[in-house]
């Protein structure tokens, strides 16, 4: 048994300067590694730009929109536009071009070829450029066809409005002429006035006519007429009276004997200025009835 073997080793003794120098050690490696890493993705960015320098170079005189740059940051990316890049994976080998839709990041291209990746960003850069000219045509031809369509509504409501005021006017010359026909405050019609009118005055025309037929024919004697309403004062017209047939004059002879009076009154000359005819049903007047009187008496008076 040697010495060695009676010797116990010591603990351990752990303290924090120790550790933090660990610490340090293995960060300055990890930062060498990334910086490391980092300058190598930086480095393939290049070659890949450098290889599309002209397509570059030409699609920032088509668009603004191309940034065509690489970014410097932990993580470099040679960008192409704003929703797509070109990166560089995790084996240090491989590019990635990548564009970030709605629905998420999807990959365009995967190589590890230089010359591949720089021909499919420039068929996208390519369909790039033609979507904007389509989009500006586009534009360029709704703008053309609001243009044309606000030319046709100003000419649609030129025409009404040259409708409407030459319907306007066709109106307004209907109502002058309307109130040129107007007769009164009360705007009756003329031609209505006139033919009230005429009306009238064909109704006293008429009347004028009948009795001037009247008087002709001795069917009415106005002029008896009036002087019986100025002697009996009486506003009633007689009855016309028809002429008796020969049998009814006959008979009335042969029953009605005439009297004295009778023949007195017939022998008196007529009136020039015409009697006045006894109306059939009239009722007799006082004349008459003492003259009937004196009859009666001088009838009886020689049988007595």
């Amino acid at each position: 048994m040697t010495m060695e073997d009676n010797v116990v080793p010591h603990e351990r003794i752990r303290t924090l300067r120790e550790a933090v120098q660990q610490a340090r050690i293995a960060e300055a490696d990890r930062s060498d590694a990334l910086e490391q890493r980092r300058q190598t993705e930086q480095v393939r960015l290049e070659l890949v730009a450098r290889e599309l320098e002209g397509v570059f170079a030409e699609a920032r005189e088509k668009s603004d929109q191309f940034i065509c740059e690489i970014s410097a940051g932990a993580t470099p990316r040679l960008w192409i536009d704003v929703t797509s890049h070109v990166a560089v994976a995790n084996d240090i080998h491989t590019y990635r071009f990548l564009k970030d839709t709605r629905l998420g990041r999807i990959v365009l291209a995967e190589t590890d070829d230089t010359g591949t990746l720089a021909d499919r960003v420039t068929a996208y850069i390519a369909e790039r450029v033609v979507d904007l000219e389509r989009a500006v045509e586009a534009d360029w031809q709704i703008w053309r066809l609001n243009e044309q369509a606000q030319k046709e509504a100003a000419e649609a409501q030129k025409r009404d409005e040259d409708k409407a005021a030459e319907a306007k006017a066709r109106d307004d010359e209907a109502e002058a002429a309307n109130t040129a026909r107007l007769d009164g405050p009360a705007g009756r019609p003329r031609e209505r006035g006139h033919a009230g009118f005429a009306f009238l005055f064909g109704l006293i025309l008429g009347c004028a006519a009948l009795a001037v037929w009247m008087q002709a024919s001795g069917q009415y004697d106005f002029r008896q007429h009036l002087k019986f309403l100025q002697t009996s004062g009486t506003a009633s017209f007689p009855q016309l009276t028809a002429e008796p047939s020969e049998e009814t004059a006959t008979a009335t002879e042969e029953t009605a004997p005439a009297t004295p009076a009778e023949e007195e009154t017939a022998a008196e000359p007529a009136d020039e200025t015409g009697s006045i005819p006894e109306l059939a049903g009239a009722p007799e007047t006082q004349p008459e009835a003492a003259t009937g009187s004196e009859t009666s008496s001088e009838t009886v008076a020689p049988g007595e």
